[in-house]
């Protein structure tokens, strides 16, 4: 196949995708998401995420598509679940490595300001338009 082949195919097969960066306190996250949450990640991984908020790692950015203010999340589903899930006090932190001390804390557990400062996190959102083509998350 000859190269100007392959640059054809490539340029045939992009998709228009129209897209904004923004960032979501988990707060904004836990009031806009509206799909069921689906976590496939071991309670052990869960705390090391919620570990790494704390310790304010940045997080990679996360990919949804905007449907009429409604966001559906299409990539960082397990990071973002998991805080959530951590905010409604169904996750208890365990294995902890670092943060040793919180083991067996849920999100209630913490001091006031620290849950505070926790649903203000902001997490970088990578917002697909409704009016992008979206075979490509199908």
């Amino acid at each position: 196949m000859m190269m100007i082949d392959v640059e054809a195919e490539i340029r045939e097969q992009r998709k228009l995708i129209d897209y904004r960066t923004v960032e979501y306190s988990l707060e904004q996250l836990k009031q806009g998401l509206d799909q069921e949450p689906t976590i496939t990640w071991d309670k052990k991984r869960q705390s090391k995420f919620i570990e790494s908020l704390l310790l304010g790692i940045p997080i990679q950015p996360i990919t949804a598509i905007n449907n009429d203010d409604n966001l559906e999340i299409i990539d960082g589903k397990q990071r973002v679940f998991t805080a959530l899930e951590f905010i409604k006090n169904k996750l208890i932190l365990q294995n902890l490595e670092v943060l040793k001390k919180l083991n067996g804390f849920k999100f209630s557990d913490l001091v006031p300001s620290r849950q505070n400062e926790l649903l203000k996190t902001h997490l970088r959102v990578i917002e697909i338009s409704p009016q992008s083509d979206r075979s490509f998350w199908s």
